[in-house]
């Protein structure tokens, strides 16, 4: 091969590394969000609340595939390379989800929207104000949230909460500070639902029915035999002019009387037609 060839090949390929439809390198990094961390030997869950989960508003500058760093109280940078693994508002619902089932020891969680048929005790209600890092390496989390009554939708309990944690070195500092201000969310709900679920739980206790000494009595009554009410029993006894003497007594059923006298016997059952014998 000839210098001139040498210097046309070398020439060649300088020209296809500089040009612009040449292959470039992609240093993009995906993070995702993780829950709170499981036990070796998890026990297995043993509640019965069903709990659904949403809906969750997101502002509109989180529902990109960048992550959003705020560098000024009203200025936000977009990293040229850190990106979310999935939409974030999914993804923080998904984690949330996690979280509260270990919390409240329960696989009934349900996120929305749910089907009618599906019935929960309780449905949280978020609207997310923040969700991002600062450039003074901090993280910070604003969420306000409700719970509601799943059979009602009746609103139990309403609060803020504000979470931040440093961010450290390396690319996931961002990802673990974001999802510790999650927890930190996730624990306050779960300690306000099993609060309202205890006090459900104390309230329903207190309104068994537990019979006084009139309503035993009543019970009795009418569990006793027939017989029971055919033993006459005095109620009220008097004269007439200090000639006729009467007593009224209990006949033949709780709500009939009988007047006896000294000329005969006059019996009425309430509500019926006088009888007079003897």
């Amino acid at each position: 091969m000839t210098k001139q060839k040498l210097i046309l090949l070398a020439f060649g390929l300088m020209v296809a590394g500089c040009s612009p439809l040449a292959p470039r390198p992609d240093y993009a990094r995906f993070f995702i969000l993780t829950p709170i961390a499981h036990s070796a030997n998890p026990a297995p869950a043993t509640s019965n609340l069903a709990i659904g989960v949403g809906p969750i508003d997101f502002p509109g500058y989180l529902e990109r595939s960048q992550v959003v760093i705020r560098s000024a109280p009203n200025e936000l940078d977009l990293s040229p390379i850190d990106r979310w693994g999935e939409p974030l508002n999914k993804n923080f619902k998904r984690v949330l989800s996690e979280n509260l089932a270990q919390l409240l020891n329960t696989y009934h969680i349900e996120e929305y929207p749910w089907s009618y048929e599906t019935k929960v005790d309780y449905q949280i209600a978020i609207q997310v104000l923040n969700f991002e890092t600062s450039s003074n390496g901090q993280s910070l989390l604003r969420a306000r949230w409700i719970i509601k009554d799943g059979k009602t939708g009746r609103d139990l309990y309403a609060s803020e909460t504000t979470a931040n944690a440093p961010v450290g070195a390396g690319g996931t500092g961002i990802s673990a500070a974001l999802s510790s201000d999650l927890s930190t969310l996730s624990q306050a709900i779960a300690a306000e639902i099993t609060s309202l679920s205890q006090q459900a739980d104390s309230q329903r206790t207190s309104e068994a029915v537990v019979p006084d000494a009139d309503q035993e009595d009543l019970l009795e009554r009418r569990a006793a035999p027939l017989e029971h009410y055919n033993r006459p029993q005095p109620l009220f006894a008097g004269t007439v002019r200090g000639h006729v003497q009467w007593t009224i007594e209990a006949a033949e059923a709780p709500q009939d009387c009988r007047i006896i006298s000294y000329i005969g016997t006059h019996s009425t059952p309430v509500g019926g037609t006088p009888v007079i014998s003897g």
